[in-house]
């Protein structure tokens, strides 16, 4: 990257010379990456940061320059193939993954358009569609970057919250390794020195290092311990609850009308019903309690039947994409409470009525395993035959 996005920055800055001014467009697009970088909106597309903020900054119509930019990426950005190096050990490294039945995110930085992503891939000797490989991430489809932890658990929800065991494998210590680790993933950094396993507290090793030849050993090895994807604290429970409008927002993105009212079978939810159940969740119980807690100690938490609700409220009959849309605003809303409570309101204690003892994080933590069931079942209903 230290030798390709310079590269990249002036041959586009020089493909749209009759548009703007070279060295201001190469600012701009700093500035549009720095806002995709530093994105906290489920609601926002990395694309429509970057475009919020590049355009406009250049005095540019949108529609105007984007025929010289698709022939940028068709015709100009291929030349800068010659700036990488192409590694064997990495596409034989996806080779056995697929042949092991392993499913691969192409989990990289998503501040590039498909195009430039799936070419780089293919300078790789992989595409994008390659079978096993189940997400490339993009700045169409993802709303958080690295090293956001939220970027992780989108990468995580748009493939179903897989339950088995998981890690991610990258080269750059902080924006790789050390923000997955946030999130609770096992993970394995590409150093290049000789392969080696951190154990703590006798515990079997979960994290490695050392060359790319050097991952499937690394899970033969330790076999990859079981990481169960769920919240282990608040930086965790926040970047899941950040992630599932984000990836609802990619995951239900025009999809067909008669897919809003489809279910796995005729005794569970449909997907409008699902969302339309987050919604509500959020409004009427998850902000509640959080407002109750935070003010009171000792506050008492009733419990809620959520089953009903369906039926009660005639789910099916709302719009599901409208039903989405709320669901969003709402659960922006819940996120800003969560980011803004002090430390002292965090150490109030409750009792739950079916619960018992229990206190806002670990309400947090239960908010954030709500919502990997629900993405667990919305992503079924979307693998189903149209």
């Amino acid at each position: 990257m230290e030798t390709f996005l310079p590269a990249y920055m002036m041959a586009l800055a020089e493909h749209l010379g009759d548009f703007a001014d070279g060295m201001q467009l190469v600012n701009e697009l700093l500035n549009a990456s720095q806002g995709m970088m530093t994105n906290e909106d489920p609601s926002q597309t990395l694309k429509e940061v970057f475009d919020r903020a590049f355009y406009p900054a250049l005095g540019l119509d949108y529609a105007a320059v984007q025929a010289p930019i698709q022939e940028f990426y068709e015709n100009v950005y291929p030349n800068l193939k010659g700036g990488t190096e192409y590694r064997p050990a990495a596409k034989a490294l996806v080779r056995e993954a697929n042949a092991r039945g392993y499913r691969i995110a192409i989990a990289t930085n998503p501040l590039f358009p498909k195009t430039a992503t799936w070419q780089r891939l293919e300078w790789a000797g992989l595409r994008g569609d390659d079978p096993g490989v189940a997400l490339v991430s993009t700045y169409e489809n993802f709303h958080f970057a690295k090293p956001n932890p939220a970027y992780f658990a989108e990468v995580l929800a748009q493939m179903g919250w897989p339950e088995g065991p998981a890690a991610m494998v990258g080269n750059d210590a902080e924006d790789d390794i050390a923000a997955a680790k946030s999130l609770g993933l096992a993970t394995f950094w590409i150093n290049e020195k000789a392969f080696q396993a951190e154990v703590q507290n006798g515990e079997p090793p979960v994290n490695g290092s050392g060359k790319i030849g050097d991952v499937l050993q690394w899970i033969d090895q330790t076999g990859l311990p079981k990481m169960s994807m769920e919240p282990t604290g608040l930086t965790s429970s926040m970047a899941i609850l950040k992630s599932t409008p984000a990836a609802l927002g990619t995951m239900l993105r025009e999809i067909p009308e008669s897919i809003w009212q489809a279910g796995v079978s005729k005794e569970d939810l449909n997907l409008t019903e699902i969302v339309c159940h987050l919604r509500d969740t959020d409004k009427e119980i998850h902000l509640p309690r959080l407002i109750k807690m935070f003010g009171e100690n000792e506050a008492i938490i009733e419990a809620v039947d959520t089953h009903p609700w369906a039926k009660e409220r005639n789910y099916q009959q709302e719009d599901g994409p409208e039903a989405l849309s709320q669901f969003i605003r709402k659960r922006i809303e819940l996120i800003e409470m969560i980011a803004q409570a002090r430390d002292e309101q965090w150490a109030m204690h409750a009792r739950h009525t079916a619960l018992g003892p229990t206190n806002a994080l670990e309400m947090v933590g239960f908010m954030a395993r709500h919502d990997q069931d629900h993405i667990r079942q919305i992503y079924e209903i979307l693998r189903l035959p149209n």
